[in-house]
């Protein structure tokens, strides 16, 4: 069954104009009849198609779905852009709710002004192709790129974590069930000790995630699947 994220909806009828309906119209060809789900606003609605006014779709038949979702952030220093492509596309199949990339001190990528707004569209453009992908019923929120970590006091969710290989071995990451998270990897540099005591003292709580170092993109994968996994999702 094919999926297409609407931008917006009344009732029955779904606007899919765009990118969307090009693949709908052009690429598959979709047919009155055909049964296929439309997400819009975390909920997933599936029903055939009755009729297509250039890419305004009617469905009947509908059967409306949500995902179980709890609310997590992912606040990720800025890597190269092939792993970081990895990194959107996989939090992204796991569920996370929210990316926050971050220029910390030793980050190797510096992402000038001019380019942000057209990396975010690319970014968000990739985190749909993997939700739609993946069956999610919502696309992860890429949010302005943070340069100043004090701003990141206003991520701050019930349990908020920060990834440091330093971390003394009884410090273990370990979330706990049905509340809210955000958590913090460091760049391809790592973290600088200032950074550190700062984000500590925000509010993250430093913890080791294993005996070994991760990459960056392993780390993300990890803190998101054990917060899944916790959770039942």
């Amino acid at each position: 069954m094919h999926r297409y994220f609407a931008l917006k909806i009344d009732e029955t009828t779904f606007d899919l104009r765009g990118e969307n309906y090009y693949h709908f119209k052009n690429v598959v060809r979709i047919k009155n009849n055909e049964r296929i789900e439309i997400i819009f606003d975390n909920l997933g609605y599936i029903g055939n198609v009755k009729s297509d006014n250039n890419g305004i779709i009617t469905l009947e038949n509908i059967s409306i779905h949500k995902s179980k979702q709890i609310k997590t952030i992912a606040i990720v220093g800025l890597i190269k852009e092939q792993k970081w492509d990895f990194i959107l596309q996989k939090l992204t199949e796991l569920g996370v709710t929210d990316i926050i990339p971050v220029q910390f001190k030793r980050s190797i990528v510096e992402i000038k002004h001019d380019k942000i707004e057209n990396k975010i569209a690319r970014w968000t453009s990739i985190c749909e192709d993997a939700s739609e992908q993946s069956h999610q019923t919502f696309i992860p929120k890429i949010h302005n790129i943070v340069k100043d970590i004090n701003l990141l006091k206003n991520y701050l969710q019930e349990q908020n974590f920060l990834a440091y290989e330093l971390e003394s071995n009884q410090a273990i990451f370990n979330p706990k069930k049905n509340m809210t998270s955000s958590f913090i990897i460091g760049p391809e540099g790592g973290f600088d000790k200032f950074e550190i005591e700062k984000l500590i003292d925000i509010g993250f709580i430093s913890v080791k995630l294993d005996e070994k170092i991760f990459r960056t993109e392993t780390a993300a994968i990890y803190m998101m699947s054990i917060i899944n996994f916790v959770n039942n999702l």
